[in-house]
């Protein structure tokens, strides 16, 4: 509805990751994408542009960002073309409602400049094009001026630029000058049309002078042309300015009297006017006459952009909450106004103003997480002053308060320079939030942004903030990505601290690479190893058991990546770095030892095979280093096992414990992972009477699950449980634990483990490690094909919050299916994913699969689960690339064939009539591609000669904005020039396929589909909207009447299953005047038999309290009917919680023969309802009924849910146990609660036998 589909959880801001250079302009990181090579560029603008018209058509609008990519686009194309050019223009104005209107006129002013400097050839559409932005800009200019330049460049102006000259007179409310105009269009025998007199309209309200404003409609009348909608609308607007509400009621009362149709875009204009001009209290009467029809929230949304910008959110607020929300399949609406949030944020609105919004739609139940999302787009926009305080308010509620929120800020602040503000900020974040920064903060985002310093100047400035360990680590990193080996061996070999083997290793290898400096490299890598020691002491008594790696092995790495990396003189070189190696006493492991060899092959020579010898030996003890004073990040001498166990000895000699010591060397040998020696200093600390903590259980255990030594953990964990029963034993620990189990096939005792672990857990951002072990556990089952047990360990991670639920996750459950290739199970997995967690993992290969299976109803039902979750345009796409990845181009082509064939018919049977009444069907409606249209009609005014039409439409199309294709200019072009007129535009290149070309054109758009093709496109239902969208729906219905008439008996069938059920509920929903001629047509259906359109007629009059005429249908043709549909009263009363509605239902029901399955729908609302409306001990009066009738796994499992923690605020008890979720739900279709209305089958439901 409003972009939430967009989001990432708010908490985590990708940040594209790359080394820092001193070049770089702010930094080691950016949010913005690299840039494309210059070869690329043409097709990088061309590919925008499209995405850019798909934004406008879908959505009405765009972003600035946009807008900037494609003019750096254009500044590095150095070419565009006429059409790309105007598109570009037009883009600038109200299409980009997220900004004020100084900016979008920058914008365009500087696109345009570009577009000159180019010399992209422009005609008047162009200048055309530039007006209008002017004026939904409101951008002060002089008319004069502007026709002046107009002369001075050879264009000639045509009627749509008077019309606009006069739009900006009028604007300024100068009617004298929008004479003078006017009299200049009388002149050149150019015709006035209703946009002038419009103008005219606005002009005089401007001027204050309502009058003559309202006087204009006189004028228009004895003109010969008749007001239209847009007319009353900037009359009412003249009116708001002045807040004249008796004169706005008394003209919308006028406009009911004559029928002329306010649209929802019309009333949302008078609520603007109202309220930019401070008369806010008036625009509820208006806001109530809101219709919400089709495209209405996207209306909403740029109204409400708008108002935010002019300082008026909180009419903004009242918008919102008429915008119509989605809601999940339990009924449960789909959080909105994330988009409101973001434009208070970016429009720099009072931290105020922001925090009361977030309260108010958390209050209202609107958005949980406006506030975590207000901070989310503070940190995105860098805005400092605003993310502080909303920081706070955060962590005030409860909040955790993340290291990486800073990053943006930082890089704000070091953006603009500002040293002291990257500084304040690490300020705030220890002393406000009680936040070190990490090296990743210190490396990447503080240190880039401080003045060139020395390396002693950096950690000295730091100092206050950051501990010179983490900030010695930063700088040494920093001076390998420049290619400094030798200052950055300075810093290492004066400051000692942790230095990550894995995150050095890479970049201190390329700088050895090219700089071939063997003492710094050794230096560093020295400084690496005996960091290794400070990590230990660190982690010495960490319950959570860092894992401390193998020294030998880390060196070991690093001479494999050395002779891997390097070529020239690899043997040398690796000889040199081997012995220095050799003189540190600084050992490699056997491993790496043995993969060295095997590497180097023939350059394996004596001495490097003496060299590895004695480094794999493992007798070599690292020499004595002597250090340059500077700061000491830990002590100097950590013990190894050797020296523990002399200390040991000369303790024992002494007569005094040696408890102490012994348990750092266990500590020691459990880090080094060395099983045997730990089990001996068990036994001896055993014999020393050592009493055992939980925190080295906990290692214990991990230790033996590493070695897979089941029962001896289990032993240890027994232990464990028996000394500390309330131990909170580490997440991570537990689920290698299970999984060892699962390996084992103790299933059993894994759920029995998990089970048993603390159930106060919360989801929070959890390390990789930890979910790919999650991960792990679950696709070993999914390999197996283990369904059942898979579903059981998922509940059980899920229930417990060991999981968050995603579709890394949900995966396995639809592989353990694939695996045994049960694609119907599959199938019923992937549908509970979608309606439980709106998720459609594994969509593709299960795609493919039912595919290659050429199960084209089980492709249907996967394509509507799709559709509730993606959006229909979404999924289509993605069933098109799924057929082209099967090979089947075929079948992907004619999903692509759509609203163009009906274009095609019309134009190859000539009928011009219908293309130019879809074109003032669709001007209104954005989502339609109007281009296709206007060709379409150009190829017929061409056939039939008409140029003075043809050219009409080019003008036609800059008055409605809408762009003319490539194609479209030059076929007009062409036509003219054949027809010996002046083309007023630039004639394009020849396209490669100017025409649509058809060989024997089908006498049927749909001639060509298959009837499960239809099936699967869900063909009749969109045919039907369709017919309503071209304003002909009245046609359509009267040709299904003609049909039924003259249908045989054994067509019947067909004509059931072509009826467009779906389409048309949705379509009485949305145009009620129908329903009178559908009943007829509904009537004669029932006389051959077919009751399914007297069941749409039922539900509505059910719906509306008609009981009278619902108990007719009902008693005359429903009672006995094999089938049954009343999803819409279901989504009705829920979306209203109208108890009395699914009372009336459930009473009804009962007195027929129903399926358990559709009672359960029918009670599963009741209880929704009556929880909605917090009336709990009466929706549990109703599950008390319900239970005589159904079996509770029939009734959904989340309204069970939600009455029983409603029950559960009260103090009271729930006294059921809420099924399984794996419990056996056979739904029908009815279960279903999917608004899309194009499915046959999702509003019925069977009644039992």
């Amino acid at each position: 509805m409003d972009g939430q589909g967009e989001q990432n959880h708010w908490g985590v801001i990708y940040l594209r990751r790359r080394p820092f250079k001193k070049t770089d302009p702010v930094g080691a990181r950016t949010f913005a994408t690299e840039p494309a090579t210059s070869s690329s560029h043409n097709e990088n603008l061309e590919r925008s542009l499209r995405r850019l018209d798909q934004d406008v058509k879908r959505s009405g609008r765009i972003s600035k960002r946009e807008l900037e990519d494609i003019l750096e686009e254009l500044r590095h194309t150095r070419s565009a073309t006429s059409t790309q050019s105007l598109l570009i223009i037009r883009c600038c104005g109200s299409l980009v409602p997220e900004e004020s209107p100084e900016v979008r006129t920058q914008l365009v002013e500087e696109i345009w400049k570009a577009l000159e400097n180019l010399g992209v050839p422009m005609d008047v559409s162009h200048y055309n094009a530039l007006l209008r932005v002017y004026l939904e800009n409101e951008h002060v200019f002089s008319p004069t001026e502007f026709l002046t330049m107009l002369e001075r460049k050879g264009v000639e102006p045509n009627r749509v630029t008077y019309q606009r000259l006069i739009a900006r007179y009028c604007q300024q409310g100068d009617i004298d000058g929008a004479t003078r105009i006017l009299e200049f269009m009388r002149e050149k025998q150019l015709p006035v049309n209703e946009s002038v007199f419009n103008a005219l309209i606005m002009g005089h309200s401007q001027a204050d002078d309502m009058e003559s404003a309202s006087g204009i409609l006189n004028v228009m009348q004895q003109a010969g042309l008749e007001p239209s909608a847009d007319t009353y609308t900037t009359l009412l607007c003249g009116y708001a300015k002045r807040g004249d509400i008796e004169a706005i009621d008394r003209i919308l009362l006028e406009c009911n009297t004559k029928d002329i149709y306010l649209m929802d875009k019309d009333y949302m204009d008078i609520v603007y006017t109202l309220a930019v001009n401070n008369h806010t209290q008036l625009v509820d009467s208006i806001i109530e006459r809101f219709r919400q029809s089709a495209g209405f929230n996207h209306d909403a949304l740029n109204l409400i952009l708008r108002l935010v910008n002019k300082g008026q959110e909180d009419v903004g607020l009242k918008v919102l909450k008429t915008m119509t929300r989605s809601t999940k399949p339990d009924g449960q609406a789909i959080p909105s106004g994330v988009f409101f949030i973001r434009q208070m944020i970016k429009a720099n609105r009072p931290v105020e103003k922001i925090l009361s919004l977030c309260s108010e739609l958390e209050a209202g139940g609107q958005n949980p997480l406006a506030l975590s999302l207000a901070v989310e787009s503070c940190l995105k926009l860098g805005n400092v002053e605003l993310a502080f305080p909303l920081l706070s308010a955060m962590k005030e509620r409860g909040h955790p308060i993340r290291q990486h929120y800073f990053w943006p800020l930082i890089v704000a602040k070091g953006k603009a320079g500002d040293v002291d503000g990257v500084l304040e900020i690490l300020s705030k974040m220890s002393t406000e939030f009680g936040i070190a920064p990490s090296g990743e903060t210190v490396r990447d985002y503080i240190i880039p942004h401080l003045p060139n310093k020395s390396p002693e100047e950096v950690i000295n400035t730091l100092k206050p903030y950051v501990s010179p360990a983490a900030s010695t680590n930063a700088l040494v990193m920093l001076f390998l990505f420049e290619g400094d080996i030798a200052m950055a061996a300075h810093v290492a070999n004066r400051y000692r601290a942790y230095y990550n083997p894995v995150l050095l290793r890479r970049p201190l290898v390329l700088a050895l690479n090219n700089t071939g400096d063997v003492a710094s490299f050794i230096t560093i890598l020295r400084n690496i190893h005996d960091g290794v020691d400070r990590l230990a002491e660190l982690s010495a008594d960490d319950e959570s058991t860092l894992a401390v790696p193998d020294r030998t092995e880390i060196v070991g790495q690093y001479v494999l990546e050395v002779a891997n990396t390097v070529h020239k003189d690899r043997a040398a070189t690796l000889q040199a770095v081997l012995t220095s190696l050799l003189e540190q006493g600084l050992g490699i492991s056997n491993s790496a030892a043995e993969r060295l060899q095997e590497k180097l092959g023939e350059d394996l020579t004596g001495e490097l095979s003496t060299l590895l010898s004695k480094l794999s030996s493992g007798d070599l003890v690292p020499t004595a280093v002597s250090r340059p004073g500077g700061f000491s990040t830990g002590p100097s001498s950590p013990l190894d096992d050797n020296r523990l166990k002399t200390l040991i000895k000369s303790l024992e000699a002494r007569g005094e414990s040696s408890r102490g010591a012994k348990k750092q060397l266990l500590s020691l040998y459990i880090r080094n992972k060395d099983l045997e020696n730990v089990e001996k200093v068990i036994q001896e600390l055993d014999l020393d009477g050592f009493v055992w903590n939980g925190g080295l259980y906990a290692q214990l255990l991990d230790l033996y699950v590493h070695h897979e030594k089941l029962e001896n953990a289990l032993e240890v964990l027994q232990k464990l449980r028996s000394q500390e029963p309330d131990f909170p034993l580490n997440d991570y620990k537990v689920i290698r634990l299970a999984s060892l189990l699962v390996k084992n096939d103790r299933f059993g005792e894994a759920i029995e483990l998990l089970n048993k672990q603390p159930e106060n857990r919360t989801l929070e951002e959890r390390m990789f490690v930890y979910t790919s072990v999650c991960w792990r556990l679950l696709n070993t089952l999914a390999e197996a094909g283990k369904s059942e047990e898979l579903r059981q360990i998922f509940d059980t991670l899920v229930n417990l919050k060991f999981i968050d639920v995603n579709n890394v996750m949900l995966g396995p459950l639809i592989k353990a299916h694939l695996a045994r290739n049960d694609l119907t199970s599959a199938l019923t997995e992937f549908e509970w994913c979608c309606h439980q967690y709106r998720a459609t993992p594994f969509k593709n290969e299960l795609t493919c699969k039912l595919i290659q299976a050429e199960d084209a109803a089980a492709l249907q039902r996967l394509t509507d689960l799709s559709t509730q979750v993606h959006g229909e345009v979404n999924s289509l796409y993605d069933l098109v690339f799924a057929f082209v990845e099967c090979g089947r181009i075929r079948q992907a082509r004619k999903i692509l064939e759509r609203f163009n064939s009906i274009c095609e018919h019309y134009r190859h049977e000539g009928l011009v009539a219908p293309l130019e009444g879809l074109v003032e069907a669709t001007r209104d409606m954005s989502y339609i591609d109007r281009s296709d249209i206007y060709y379409h009609l150009l190829l017929t005014y061409c056939k039939a000669l008409e140029p003075e039409k043809a050219l009409g439409l080019w003008t036609r199309m800059q008055e409605e904005d809408v762009q003319p294709s490539d194609e479209f200019l030059y076929k007009l072009g062409t036509f003219l020039t054949a027809q010996g007129l002046s083309v007023p535009f630039t004639i394009p290149a020849a396209p490669e396929k100017v025409e649509l070309q058809a060989t024997n054109p089908p006498s049927s758009p749909t001639s060509s589909l298959s009837k499960a093709k239809k099936k699967l496109l869900s063909f009749d239902n969109r045919l039907c909207y369709a017919n309503f969208v071209a304003g002909r729906i009245s046609e359509y219905l009267g040709e299904l009447e003609e049909k039924i008439e003259q249908a045989k008996d054994e067509e019947l069938p067909k004509l059931l299953e072509a009826f467009p059920r779906g389409g048309l509920v949705g379509i009485l929903e949305k145009d009620p005047s129908l329903l009178p001629q559908f009943e007829r047509l509904a009537e004669k259906y029932a006389s051959r038999g077919i009751t399914t359109p007297l069941n749409i007629v039922w539900m509505k009059y059910f719906i509306e309290g008609h009981n009278t005429k619902a108990e007719k249908i009902w008693s005359d043709h429903l009672a006995a009917s094999p089938r049954l549909m009343f999803q819409s009263i279901v989504r009705h009363a829920r979306r209203t919680n109208d108890f009395e509605l699914i009372n009336r239902l459930l009473d009804k029901l009962k007195l027929v023969k129903v399926s358990e399955t559709a009672l359960g729908v029918v009670y599963s609302c009741a209880v929704d309802v009556l929880v909605n409306l917090e009336k709990c001990d009466e929706a549990l009066e109703i599950l008390n009924s319900a239970v005589k009738d159904i079996c509770l796994e029939n009734l959904n499992r989340t309204a069970l849910t939600r009455l029983q923690d409603g029950l559960l605020k009260q103090g009271k008890t729930f006294p059921y146990k809420i099924p399984e979720k794996n419990a056996k739900k056979d739904l029908s279709s009815s279960s279903s609660s999917s608004s899309d209305e194009d499915s046959d089958s999702k509003e019925s439901s069977s009644r039992s036998t």
